[in-house]
């Protein structure tokens, strides 16, 4: 990881917020917030990770998209289950 890369990691850390995480993809660094839950079916935790943007060396951290998923049923009287993005 380059010098610029773990230093922005230290400062949010020395805020105190928690659970941030980069990853290297090619040449560009992703930030994502990882945490875990129960699962239930495998009776072990599992880690969860959401995406929150991009850093960049010159403009710092750059926010993600959110994503919204929308839901609804096609008609009312057969529901498919699934969802449209």
């Amino acid at each position: 990881m380059e010098e610029w890369v773990s230093a922005w990691v230290k400062a949010r850390r020395s805020e105190g917020e928690r659970g941030i995480e980069i990853k290297r993809f090619g040449n560009s660094y992703y930030v994502y917030r990882s945490t875990t839950y129960w699962d239930r079916e495998a009776k072990k935790r599992r880690k969860r990770s959401t995406y929150l943007g991009k850093l960049d060396k010159d403009r710092g951290f750059i926010p993600g998209k959110k994503r919204v998923t929308h839901c609804s049923p096609g008609s009312i009287r057969q529901y498919t289950g699934r969802c449209r993005s």
